[in-house]
């Protein structure tokens, strides 16, 4: 599981009470405590973190130690909700094929340059010998 989630842009929410409650619960408190209207139901903590994640027997998301952060909530009820941003994925993954494009074409230009060939009679002497 941590191999398909590191170093992927994600997007922690988390709801920490001391009682057991639904996630519609707990939104309708956070939103209640955004306006001040809170009664004193039940403690409750929420907290969103976005970044980057990377695991290596840590869970650090834009810098912040989740696992540190969830040892103080032991004994208590916890809502997790993580979201993997695709669209960030997406446009790394692109920028990275740009950069390797970019170099190999970098590349072509130095080896046509040496061989004296312009970079198409390069390509096409490549592809020969492929």
């Amino acid at each position: 599981m941590c191999d398909k989630i590191a170093n992927k842009f994600v997007s922690i929410r988390y709801y920490v009470s001391n009682v057991e409650i639904t996630l519609e619960q707990a939104e309708e408190y956070f939103i209640r405590q955004l306006y001040g209207e809170v009664d004193a139901e039940y403690e409750m903590i929420y907290s969103e973190t976005t970044g980057y994640l990377w695991t290596n027997e840590e869970l650090k998301v834009g810098g912040h130690d989740l696992l540190e952060e969830f040892k103080s909530f032991i004994g208590k009820y916890l809502i997790l909700i993580a979201e993997i941003d695709e669209e960030k994925e997406k446009e790394k993954e692109n920028k990275r094929m740009w950069d390797n494009a970019k170099s190999t074409l970098r590349n072509l230009d130095y080896w046509a340059k040496n061989l004296q060939l312009s970079r198409k009679e390069l390509i096409k002497e490549l592809d020969k010998r492929n």
